[in-house]
């Protein structure tokens, strides 16, 4: 039996579900877990991305598993973290897992070669599978008026930088008889919220003066709604300050929502068919990056070009995702 989203479609593998207490992630590792119930699994699985964890949780972790022989697996999502924990905390946990793990998996091969080139180990490379359910697939986009792009700020981490490209995308849009979504989750936009630390509080009230931009601030809500929301619109913009992966490229396939995203990471790896700008030296969008971008979505518009995952496509490549992790889990047993 090994834990792990990888093998879930395989006969072979039983993916056993951690008991954890709630607001915690298992799939980010649960020390108390493996304590708890060390006969009750053969192999462990770890993927390691945007949710964080402490160094000291997975030292913890690691010596559990080393203490009761049972082997780890790592899959690397991002390769640079967020500060949750303080500075160096992400890169402090990665020395811990990847000197560790009996066998790495990334998402890309230019994830790969980094992870040889800073720690002398190959990393499997087997990609994201799809994010919706795959029933959910292939479903038909809702008509719109304007073309729509959209900007979801319901994660106001220090990886997101949403004003510089808010700026252009006002005008941008307006050229271009766009209508302009902000979705903002508003916990955030609370007295002394983070979006009161990044600008974003001050900056939304005269975004929303322009006839063509409309804010949406919502409590927090399910993925469901949250998949809805993006397949009402013809472009999302990721914001992002930095990032290696990003999950958010795979639900916009899934509803056949376009991606612009900065020239970071290896998003255009991750998903072909994802559009991205250029940065400056202080990480600000190239307006002209924009502006060209905004021109070929609305030449794909008028061409009815169709940038959406088929059911058949996905769950061809689940069951490939599947087949991948059983071999890798059966060299290492």
């Amino acid at each position: 039996m090994a834990w792990g989203d990888g093998a879930a479609d395989s006969s072979a593998f039983t993916r056993v579900v951690p008991p954890v207490p709630p607001h915690t992630d298992p799939v980010s590792g649960h020390p108390s877990w493996v304590e708890a119930d060390p006969e009750d699994f053969d192999l462990y699985h770890l993927h390691l991305g945007a949710q964080q964890v402490s160094p000291a949780r997975l030292r913890r972790l690691v010596a559990n598993l080393e203490e009761r022989g049972r082997p780890l697996v790592v899959t690397l999502h991002e390769l640079r973290g967020l500060r949750r924990f303080g500075p160096g905390a992400f890169e402090e946990a990665l020395e811990v897992v990847v000197p560790a793990a009996a066998r790495l998996i990334t998402l890309t091969p230019g994830a790969a070669v980094q992870i040889r080139e800073r720690w002398g180990r190959e990393a499997e490379v087997i990609p994201h599978p799809h994010v919706l359910p795959l029933d959910q697939l292939g479903r038909p986009r809702p008509d719109r008026k304007r073309p729509t792009v959209t900007v979801p700020l319901e994660d106001l981490s220090a990886q997101i930088d949403p004003l510089p490209m808010l700026e252009i995308l006002e005008a941008a849009t307006a050229r271009r008889g766009m209508d302009l979504h902000i979705s903002v989750v508003e916990d955030a936009l609370e007295p002394f919220g983070v979006g009161e630390a990044r600008g974003v509080t001050a900056a939304l009230p005269r975004l929303a003066r322009s006839p063509h931009v409309r804010i949406d601030a919502h409590r927090p809500e399910t993925e469901v709604a949250g998949w809805e929301r993006l397949r009402g619109a013809d472009l999302c913009v990721l914001p992002h300050r930095f990032g290696t992966h990003c999950r958010m490229i795979e639900a916009c396939h899934d509803v056949g929502t376009r991606v612009l995203a900065p020239d970071l990471g290896y998003y255009r790896q991750q998903r072909p068919g994802v559009l991205t700008h250029r940065r400056d030296d202080d990480g600000a969008p190239y307006a002209d990056d924009v502006e060209s971008v905004l021109d070929h979505v609305s030449d794909e518009l008028a061409a009815g070009t169709v940038w959406q995952a088929g059911r058949l496509h996905r769950t061809a490549q689940r069951q490939r995702i599947a087949h991948l992790h059983e071999q890798l889990y059966r060299a290492v047993l």
